[in-house]
């Protein structure tokens, strides 16, 4: 991979992003969409979750409903493919995408 620690840390960070939508994509459609079965089962106990900023804007809609990690990304429902997948809501420091 890259030699900038920047970089692959946001590499690993958005990994670990992928890996909740893959956790959560394996459950069956009907339960994906399940806004409190999802919270229960998943979001609320899993380690990369940040529920309080989660929490902080509820919503009703599924398609509305976006799921922050710690770190600089988050999960959203894609409504066309009913699949979680990746945003980001963090910063990033372009500047930083040199070779150190």
């Amino acid at each position: 991979m890259s030699s900038n620690i920047y970089i692959e840390n946001l590499w690993q960070e958005l990994e670990a992003t992928w890996e909740l939508c893959a956790l959560v994509n394996d459950f069956p459609e009907s339960t994906r969409t399940d806004l409190v079965k999802l919270w229960v089962e998943c979001f609320a106990k899993h380690p990369l979750v940040d529920a309080e900023l989660s929490q902080h804007e509820p919503s009703t809609d599924i398609n509305d409903l976006k799921i922050f990690c710690k770190n600089k990304y988050g999960i959203h429902l894609n409504d066309e493919m009913k699949m979680w997948v990746p945003f980001r809501h963090g910063d990033i420091d372009y500047g930083r995408f040199k070779p150190e």
